[in-house]
């Protein structure tokens, strides 16, 4: 039986990210385009009970203490003042960690916005800039998704995100 196009298509992009993953499996960073080099493993703060307050500045804390240097938020998961806590309480340096953030695309859908989002959470995780900043879902529309894209690359001329 054949499987149809979009389902080899999905499988041959999934056993892509499978062998990207594999061949980055034992190393610390993955160089990016851009020549940054990004942890290559890190802490996921969303989705479970333990993702705010102080269950989540814990889990970082730990996290940092242990030697962990990624940390991936968004503003859905609204624990970017506990993750600010969180580092600041390491006592291990900003520039030694990678935080990784995503917009809003619910809410964040316009230039304007897009640029109010990055100064916002860069508010309230009391840092000046962001290893990343990425769109969390497209689902805006090309025109809206191309604005708030205009905002990121600007967001990045100004120093706020690498």
């Amino acid at each position: 039986m054949a499987v149809p196009t979009s389902r080899r298509a999905a499988l041959a992009r999934l056993i892509g990210w499978a062998a990207l993953l594999v061949a980055h499996a034992n190393e610390d960073t993955i160089r990016l385009r851009s020549g940054l080099r990004m942890p290559a493993n890190g802490l996921g703060t969303c989705c479970r009970k333990t993702a705010r307050g102080q269950p989540i500045i814990d889990a970082t804390k730990e996290y940092l203490r242990v030697g962990g240097r990624l940390i991936d938020t968004a503003m859905a998961y609204r624990n970017h003042e506990e993750i600010g806590e969180a580092l600041r309480a390491s006592g291990v340096k900003r520039e030694d960690v990678w935080i990784t953030s995503k917009l809003a695309s619910g809410t964040v859908n316009s230039y304007a916005k897009g640029l109010a989002a990055v100064d916002n959470i860069l508010q309230e995780i009391g840092t000046t800039y962001l290893d990343l900043v990425l769109i969390h879902s497209p689902k805006m529309g090309k025109e809206k998704a191309i604005a708030v894209w205009k905002a990121l690359i600007d967001a990045r001329k100004a120093g706020k995100a690498q």
